[in-house]
């Protein structure tokens, strides 16, 4: 079983969220682990690899939350924007 860890700059934005958008980002989070790897599943949630080994879910219209698998985690780096995300990936093939 897959499981959701957050990086502390992860989970320093997730907390600095306002309420109702952490309810929402947790929620999708949760249903990670269960629907990774079965793309049937993907659909409702939003999964998208965007590099091999990088992936994204959305929460709501403008948030992101892009996360790698590490072993039997799935590690939660960035919480953002779309701008954040093609910032990130572009840090990321440094």
């Amino acid at each position: 079983m897959l499981h959701i860890v957050l990086s502390k700059s992860a989970a320093n934005t997730l907390n600095a969220l306002p309420e109702a958008t952490q309810q929402e980002c947790k929620t999708a989070l949760r249903q990670i682990p269960a629907s990774f790897g079965k793309p049937h599943l993907h659909q409702g949630l939003g999964i998208r690899q965007l590099a091999p080994g990088k992936y994204e879910i959305r929460c709501g219209l403008d948030l992101r939350v892009c996360f790698v698998r590490e072993g039997d985690c799935l590690v939660v780096l960035m919480i953002g924007n779309h701008d954040d995300v093609k910032n990130w990936l572009k840090n990321k093939k440094k």
